[in-house]
């Protein structure tokens, strides 16, 4: 995988974000559902949020939970 695991992903099918700091969800995160938002984990979900509608991945910040 050639980019990062570190960071907060965005699962595309559930809406739900997953905050990574361990190697432990890399084959999870690995899977083409999962899209890398940012590699600043302590982000705040309306930050979080906000990336998610920046790059389209969806067009309610509402529907966007931690998973």
């Amino acid at each position: 995988m050639d980019r990062p695991i570190n960071g907060i992903w965005f699962n595309t099918q559930t809406k739900k974000v997953l905050r990574v700091n361990s190697p432990y969800y890399k084959d999870e995160v690995a899977k083409p559902e999962w899209e890398f938002l940012t590699d600043e984990v302590n982000a705040t979900l309306v930050r979080v949020r906000e990336l998610a509608v920046e790059r389209g991945l969806t067009d309610d910040p509402t529907s966007v939970t931690w998973a």
